[in-house]
């Protein structure tokens, strides 16, 4: 009997314990996403035996990783200051979340961190029709794409120590946070004070650089993966205007840094700002063709402006 790829279930929670299983249910932690993708890293070892032949002995599995790609509709929660369904895929990116209970104030906003104290991990359970692939201190990077006109999609692409892979019947009673992606338009998207751009994409990704945490102590010696570094960068594609209009090219060649902010959605409880408080310029003003508009394709870093605050996303 064939297995169906839509018979799929995620659920991924926060871990009190680095590497330790948080156990996701289906009740809390369901992530409403489009179909993951799964893949394995298992390092192969082979025991230095030569014997009286010129075949190689056995190979056998050694630390065993697993990698998921997931991608989701940017939305909130339907609820001010309620953090959405994926928190803790944020959270697992080396970002803090903090939660704004203030009347009329109400919001959730995630900015990267520096400290490891402060950087979370997460457990992940993938079920598919009757199998299951679970991994534990999975850590990772987003990227941000809002089209004009279409939903904003969040890509998230984690790793994690493999804790299972076999047959699984999958939870039921899963519950998801009803609310509908909001259309990215009227987005009052603006480059520093310059806010009449014709913008027709937008683009951030998260740049953190990931390592293994290897532990004889843990199972299949790997405790789980770190953020070391960060270089988060932006793009975007915007019609281009006279020099006078809009310094491209002068804060390019001036490494001038200016705010980039974009809002999605109105209603409360599902509008999501990006901010990004100092984004450099360092690529992208050569002239393009956009189907007979002059376009330039721009792109550069998220950079610091008072310490880890590259970005910020704030769900309200």
């Amino acid at each position: 009997m064939p297995l169906l790829t839509r018979n799929q279930l995620l659920l991924a929670k926060v871990e009190s314990t680095k590497g330790l299983d948080a156990a996701p249910t289906a009740a809390l932690n369901a992530i409403l996403a489009d179909l993951v993708d799964v893949s394995f890293d298992i390092q192969k070892i082979q025991a230095p035996e030569v014997r009286r032949s010129i075949s190689e002995a056995p190979e056998r599995p050694g630390r065993k990783k697993a990698s998921f790609t997931i991608r989701v509709a940017l939305k909130g929660s339907g609820e001010a200051g309620v953090a959405p369904e994926i928190a803790p895929l944020l959270q697992c990116c080396a970002l803090k979340q903090t939660i704004v209970s203030d009347v009329g104030l109400e919001e959730v906003n995630y900015k990267p961190v520096s400290t490891e104290a402060d950087m979370k991990t997460a457990t992940v359970h993938l079920f598919y029709d009757g199998r299951a692939v679970k991994a534990v201190g999975c850590t990772g990077n987003f990227s941000i794409s809002a089209p004009p006109g279409e939903i904003a999609i969040a890509t998230f692409n984690l790793q994690g120590s493999l804790s299972f892979n076999g047959d699984e019947a999958m939870p039921s009673g899963e519950s998801y946070q009803d609310v509908t992606a909001a259309v990215v338009e009227s987005g009052n998207f603006s480059f520093g004070s310059f806010d009449a751009a014709v913008v027709n994409s937008f683009a951030l990704e998260s740049g953190n650089n990931i390592i293994d945490r290897l532990d004889i102590n843990s199972v299949g010696g790997l405790h789980s993966s770190i953020v070391v570094g960060r270089n988060p960068s932006w793009s975007a594609a915007v019609e281009a205007t006279k020099e006078s209009v809009k310094a491209w090219w002068g804060n390019f060649t001036g490494r001038v840094k200016e705010a980039i902010s974009l809002n999605i959605g109105t209603a409360a409880g599902n509008v999501v700002e990006i901010e990004l408080p100092q984004a450099l310029l360092n690529d992208g003003v050569t002239p393009a063709n956009n189907n007979g508009i002059v376009s330039f394709n721009l792109s550069g870093q998220a950079l610091e402006d008072n310490g880890d605050d590259n970005y910020t996303l704030t769900f309200k």
